[in-house]
């Protein structure tokens, strides 16, 4: 199975203002569907024109004979438009589906491109809420929002009939419409501000939801269930108050839909019944105009519910553009650099700020390792930064100041996949994806297979696997892999990250829940991929620190040459063969 580029996408989207949010409603909109709506609405004009015909001239003059003529052009009519909205409904959907698929697909594409320190501003639960937000909006493109919004231009074509039949009639309706207008933009206003409000407290919800899951093991050990039972029911009781809001400001848009709508038809027939008594307007007119202004007024209430929505839509659009706004990694767009595998991995004056710190992590740091070279370095206490070091060293991360290169290349402009074959990071904690031992074991490169399995062996993994039901087969990076021991998941990290076969290895304690037996299975490992890759290790037992060839200490963001520990002495032979 062959290897394929993965490039980060360079575009930045830009922040949503209020133009580019109702032109976004239109995305995937196409002329098909205006088309379409434009008939419809012309459509709806035969159900009033026909009522006025049976008023005025049918039922005076019993012209049986035409009104069986009249009723089935009107019902052919409303076949017509019966059809053409399912059409419009079937176009609006590919369209949304189009949207979703295309806008996740770049929205992944940014996160897995995207800088660590930009990336990690976020909660985990804020990023899942980010890419909940195309759901969302999704739903706002292909649901009868979007249709309302192409629906509310072709009010004018009702308000236009009206002011045919009825004369100044139309000026209650404009009035009105007007009015109603005015008043669904305020209560959309009210209704964004507790929406806002109700991101911040989700936010808070769902970043507490995951950090209690992701340590549920902490919570129980420690007997903090009571502690983190009471917190989360203050987050749920600001995020009920702030739904309860939200409930009240759409509840208040939908009474005043209500409100106009009987309003609009009360008006109508109050005015039109004037001019009926004064001879203006004919019984039928006055039927044919109250159908048509209640017609003229769906648009906007259908426009309004739109507009309630569009507020929730405006933030989900915010949210993805966070997603999309992710600082990048962009590598350069040459031709990239193939290694011989003799060139050392270096930092020159490096020195890195995480994003809104006052201090930097790391100052000043010059490290030069070469293949074939191991070096190890102690950290003072957790935090002092050695695993910002590794990061970058592997181009995770991009210092602040100074350069880190591979040969004469700076990491930063090396692609992912150049990258990876170059350095490996191994992690202190093992983690799985969904899949398979085996699978995780070769990152679903079966041409690994065969390295993966020696490795495995080496480790100790073959005897573990062995004991389990399905073997390599198992299946691990969901609820099943809480069954496996820590210990377990870091030589399957160790083994999917050697199994790269990298030119430099970064070991990052990968070793920390690892017993000694496989621990001195990891040490002799070690020391025969010292021969041809270097060695970068972060770790205090000293059965480790013995393979370095050069040892450093960090302290207070700065790194100090040590004298390396002496190796070991050979192990005595115990085995009676020189008896």
């Amino acid at each position: 199975m062959s290897e394929t580029t993965f490039q980060p996408t360079p575009r930045k989207a830009p922040e949503p203002g209020y133009a580019q949010d109702v032109t976004g409603v239109f995305r995937g909109t196409s002329w098909d569907a205006v088309g379409a709506t434009f008939i419809i609405n012309l459509l709806s004009l035969v159900l009033p024109l026909t009522l006025m015909q049976v008023y005025d001239r049918i039922i005076p003059n019993a012209a049986f004979s035409t009104l069986t003529l009249l009723v089935l052009g009107a019902g052919a009519a409303l076949m017509l438009e019966a059809l053409l909205q399912y059409l419009r409904a079937l176009t609006s959907g590919w369209s949304a589906a189009r949207f979703e698929h295309l806008e996740g697909c770049r929205a992944m594409d940014r996160v897995l491109s995207s800088r660590l320190s930009t990336f990690e501003e976020q909660g985990v639960g804020e990023h899942l809420e980010n890419f909940n937000s195309l759901g969302r909006l999704k739903d706002f493109y292909a649901g009868a929002a979007m249709r309302a919004l192409i629906d509310l231009p072709f009010a004018l074509i009702f308000v236009a009939a009206v002011a045919y039949l009825g004369g100044w009639l139309a000026l209650v309706t404009i009035a009105l419409l007007t009015l109603f207008a005015l008043t669904a933009a305020w209560l959309g206003r009210q209704l964004r501000e507790v929406l806002l409000e109700r991101v911040t407290t989700d936010n808070r919800r769902q970043n507490f939801i995951v950090e209690v899951l992701s340590g549920i093991g902490t919570v129980k050990a420690m007997a903090m269930e009571a502690q983190m039972a009471r917190r989360f029911e203050r987050l749920q009781e600001n995020c009920s108050n702030t739904n309860y809001k939200v409930a009240q400001a759409s509840s208040y848009a939908n009474g005043a839909s209500t409100y106009f709508s009987y309003g609009m038809l009360f008006a109508v027939a109050a005015t039109g019944s004037l001019l009926v008594i004064d001879g203006r307007l004919s019984v039928g007119g006055l039927a044919a105009c109250t159908l048509l202004s209640g017609r003229a007024m769906q648009p906007l209430q259908r426009a309004m519910g739109a507009w309630t929505r569009f507020q929730d839509v405006r933030i989900a659009r915010a949210r993805l553009a966070k997603v999309l706004n992710l600082e990048v990694d962009t590598p350069s767009q040459g031709k990239q650099p193939k290694f011989s595998g003799d060139e050392a991995l270096e930092l020159t004056d490096v020195s890195f700020t995480y994003p809104g710190a006052d201090q930097p992590v790391l100052h000043d740091i010059n490290l030069r390792v070469e293949p074939g070279q191991a070096i190890a370095i102690r950290a003072e206490a957790v935090g002092s930064g050695a695993t910002t070091l590794l990061h970058l060293m592997t181009g995770m991360l991009k210092p602040t100041a100074g350069t880190a290169r591979l040969g004469n290349h700076d990491i930063a402009n090396l692609s992912p996949v150049t990258k990876g074959k170059a350095i490996t990071y191994l992690p202190s904690k093992g983690t799985a994806l969904k899949g398979t031992i085996l699978e995780n074991l070769t990152m679903f490169r079966p041409h690994r297979m065969a390295v993966a399995l020696e490795l495995s062996r080496r480790l100790g993994l073959d005897d573990i696997t062995a004991q389990l039901p399905r073997g390599y087969e198992t299946i691990i990076g969901d609820s099943v892999s809480d069954t496996l021991s820590q210990g377990v998941m870091q030589r399957i990290s160790l083994v999917r990250g050697l199994a790269t076969q990298a030119q430099f290895i970064l070991f990052d304690e990968a070793n920390s829940a690892i017993d000694g037996e496989g621990d001195a299975e990891l040490r002799t490992l070690l020391k025969e991929i010292k021969a041809t890759s270097g060695l970068i290790l972060i770790s205090f037992r000293p059965s480790l620190l013995k393979l370095a060839d050069e040892m450093y200490d960090l302290k207070g963001g700065q790194i100090t040459r040590v004298e390396p520990m002496p190796a070991p002495n050979p192990a005595p032979n115990t085995t009676g063969a020189d008896r």
